[in-house]
């Protein structure tokens, strides 16, 4: 599915190699999930370990911490995160290599290891706000307030889409009082003052991974489905331009993403496992070149769409996720109603370009 992206960009960038480094090159294979607290960058492995490095550091030499201890195995570790003076880390997986969920370890306490803080199956995804930390597992999102004296999972959503190899999800980031999350059908964001936790979507595009500069500028990792080795991609929310940024050497995939001052932090499941890479978007040269800019607006709809950008009147056909064909005509100037259908996930294509995909609510 996410193969079928959406050309809307007017801006082509020429994507170039000298701003990326090595930033940590570890003996543990498939580095996985990244977490920057002040400036600290955190990044654990899947199979035993996870280390820190100052994101200001210019040599080789980081910190490790052993994950051995967690449970037999020593597989299936997803992401981390900090909340003081504690290190969290998601295990995911079946009982047969340790118990899935979150594991917490006291940086304070001399000779500490991660030990099982709650058990979660398919845990995923953390994210962190003051005291409350958030962690996906399957279909749903979860906080815990880690400053209770019997802390326990509360369900914010039981509405993620979850990729269709079922995995659940990696990106989650807390920006100001939202928590942004990436799943099958976009980007939405959660109201984390709301006591209802109401939520939006405002992208239909998807990832691995997400970073936030600032509210309207996103950068986002995807996976080799999309035939884009090592790709980084650019999103600005309020235009819904979406660009390719960077090609990072030697990953065969990108996979989790953090910012910091005008630096990326990536890490890949593939080709160059080992490394977490960082990219200085300062390296990056802007052109513009006349493309046109094909849109389809409003995205989530409830009622019509249009489609911005053409200079002449095109066949489409709407295909549900399945594959489906259930709609087609022309379209020009005027809108597309497309209030019989389904609420879910469709793909409109046109006589030329790549499928649009948006969600009917």
């Amino acid at each position: 599915m996410r193969s079928w992206i959406n050309v809307l960009i007017a801006i082509a960038i020429s994507y170039v190699n000298y701003g990326q480094t090595d930033f940590i090159v570890s003996e543990a294979n498939t580095l996985g999930g990244l977490f920057i607290d002040s400036d600290s960058l955190y990044v654990v492995s899947s199979a035993d370990r996870a280390h820190v490095k100052s994101v200001l550091s210019e040599d080789s030499d980081y910190s490790t911490f052993n994950l051995a201890l967690v449970g037999p195995g020593f597989y299936n570790y997803r992401d981390i995160c900090k909340i003081d003076n504690y290190l969290f880390v998601t295990k995911h997986g079946s009982s047969s290599n340790g118990t899935p969920g979150i594991y917490r370890m006291d940086l304070n306490e001399e000779n500490s290891f991660f030990q099982l803080y709650l058990e979660l199956n398919d845990a995923y995804g953390l994210a962190s706000r003051s005291q409350e930390l958030y962690v996906n597992g399957g279909n749903s999102i979860y906080k815990v307030d880690i400053s209770a004296s019997d802390p326990e999972l509360t369900v914010v959503s039981s509405s993620i889409f979850e990729y269709t190899f079922g995995v659940g999800t990696l990106a989650l980031k807390v920006f100001g009082n939202y928590l942004y999350v990436i799943d099958d059908n976009g980007i939405s964001r959660i109201d984390l003052d709301d006591e209802s936790f109401s939520s939006e979507y405002i992208s239909t595009y998807d990832g691995w991974g997400i970073a936030i500069k600032d509210e309207n500028t996103f950068y986002m990792t995807f996976s080799d489905d999309q035939n884009e080795f090592g790709a980084i991609y650019e999103l600005k929310i309020d235009t819904q331009e979406y660009i390719k940024i960077f090609d990072i050497e030697g990953f065969l995939q990108t996979y989790d993403i953090e910012y910091y001052n005008d630096f990326l932090f990536v890490t890949t499941l593939s080709g160059d496992n080992n490394k977490v890479v960082r990219l200085d978007l300062n390296s990056l040269s802007t052109d513009e070149v006349s493309l046109p800019s094909i849109k389809l607006f409003p995205n989530p709809t409830t009622q019509n769409i249009s489609i911005s950008g053409l200079n002449k009147a095109q066949n489409y056909v709407i295909y549900a996720v399945t594959g489906r064909q259930v709609k087609d005509g022309l379209v020009f100037k005027d809108a597309i109603n497309v209030s019989q259908l389904s609420n879910g996930v469709y793909f409109l294509q046109l006589e030329t370009g790549n499928p649009l995909k948006f969600i009917k609510k």
